[in-house]
């Protein structure tokens, strides 16, 4: 049986041999469709290597390997599948040991891991990633970009990712940084890459944070303050102005808002023409006025109009437990020698005419025109002064009568001894 395989052999080489394309020497190089081979083996052209269904395929055309039914690539564990020429230590090594294919550095370190397990962990510097991607810096140097980036396809524009952040990378000297939410154009957040202002619901922050919507915050806020202790806090440096609701000019005194000076807490308006108004609800549409500070200075409590050359101005009742009015001067000068004290016929006469005391108002203009509490009373005091000039007066011409009534009294009582005497 072995004479008869080898004859079999020996013939089929010796009518290959014959055909001018291939060349089978006794020793030597042997090539199908070259004469020349250029290895100890040498196939011009595609070759099959397997059964009929199961086999590795060398493409004719283009020299590509392919498999074909259940053949596959195999290699053994703990090996290298493929390994780089020049550098033998460089390539894909399948670890058996960690069930891991390893694509290994020059220097024999693996710097990408694929897990080969049901995990599937992907590791780049990582020898034993612990999610589904895990990067580790190995030089610890890159923590805003570095370790991985993402480009547009002129590389423009892009970004980088490092251990502690993002950042816009790229060869443009500035570039916006985006976070989108699904809807189309729905911006979640900005950075731009110009001014570094932030922008959250808008393309175009035109500060260091500009919101375009609502915002709630669960802590506490400090504007100016590192460390706010309260759910507002503004910073100590700053003074007129705390908050600014409107304003025209930059400056620290036209605007309306709040702020903290001189150990004062400042309520401001910009102008001397604009007022502090305190308002009331009556109804879901209307409000109440209940107090009007004017830029002037001047105080209305139940009207907006205050009565002109009067710092406060009240439309209703006032009660107080004491009042206290300074006036200058007071009726005290009745009581000087120099004092034109009217005469009674004077007072009189001024009362038949007018029907009220000198110097008082009427009753018209009192109803009409109110009265000043102040001036009315001294004028009531320098009525009460002059009534006691008149009533010393009085006091001064009774003792007076009175001195002379005795006289007479006197005289009487003489006389009435004469006449006694004479009847005798």
């Amino acid at each position: 049986m072995k004479k008869i395989t080898f004859f079999f052999l020996f013939a089929l080489l010796s009518a290959v041999s014959i055909h001018a394309q291939n060349v089978f020497p006794s020793s030597g190089r042997a090539g199908i469709y070259s004469l020349t081979p250029a290895a100890s083996l040498q196939v011009i052209g595609g070759a099959r290597i397997g059964t009929g269904t199961s086999y590795l395929n060398i493409d004719s055309a283009t020299g590509n390997l392919s498999f074909a039914g259940t053949a596959g690539y195999r290699v053994a564990n703990n090996q290298f599948a493929f390994v780089a020429a020049a550098a033998p230590l460089a390539g894909l090594y399948f670890n058996a040991t960690n069930t891991r294919y390893e694509f290994r550095s020059t220097s024999g370190v693996s710097a990408l891991n694929i897990g080969a397990d049901v995990n599937g962990r992907v590791g780049i510097g990582a020898a034993t990633p612990t999610e589904r991607l895990t990067i580790v810096d190995a030089l610890n140097d890159k923590p805003y970009s570095g370790i991985m980036g993402v480009y547009a396809n002129n590389l423009t524009q892009g970004v980088g990712i490092g251990y502690a952040g993002i950042r816009a990378i790229g060869s443009n000297s500035n570039q916006d940084l985006s976070l989108n939410a699904k809807n189309t154009g729905n911006i979640t957040m900005q950075v731009n890459g110009t001014t570094g202002n932030v922008g959250i619901g808008t393309q175009l922050p035109t500060n260091k944070l500009s919101v375009k919507g609502a915002a709630d915050f669960t802590g506490n806020v400090g504007i100016g303050f590192g460390t706010p202790n309260a759910p507002l806090q503004f910073a100590n440096n700053v003074a007129n102005r705390k908050i600014v609701m409107y304003q025209g000019p930059n400056n620290d005194h036209q605007y309306y808002g709040f702020g903290v000076n001189n150990l004062a807490l400042r309520y401001q308006v910009d102008t001397t023409t604009a007022d502090h108004v305190f308002y009331a609800a009556t109804s879901s549409s209307t409000s109440a006025e209940l107090m009007r500070i004017k830029g002037t200075g001047s105080v209305t409590i139940g009207t907006s109009t205050p009565a002109t050359g009067y710092m406060l101005t009240v439309g209703g009742k006032v009660i107080c437990t004491e009042l206290k009015v300074q006036l200058q001067p007071f009726p005290d000068y009745v009581f000087e020698k120099n004092y034109a004290l009217p005469t009674l016929n004077q007072v009189e006469n001024h009362i038949n005419t007018y029907h009220r005391l000198p110097g008082m108002p009427s009753a018209a203009e009192v109803e009409t025109n109110g009265m000043e509490v102040g001036k009315m009373q001294g004028k009531v005091v320098e009525k009460v002064e002059e009534a006691t000039l008149y009533i010393l007066q009085l006091n001064k011409q009774n003792q007076q009568l009175q001195q002379q009534v005795d006289l007479l009294a006197k005289a009487l009582q003489h006389l009435q001894a004469q006449v006694a005497n004479l009847q005798k």
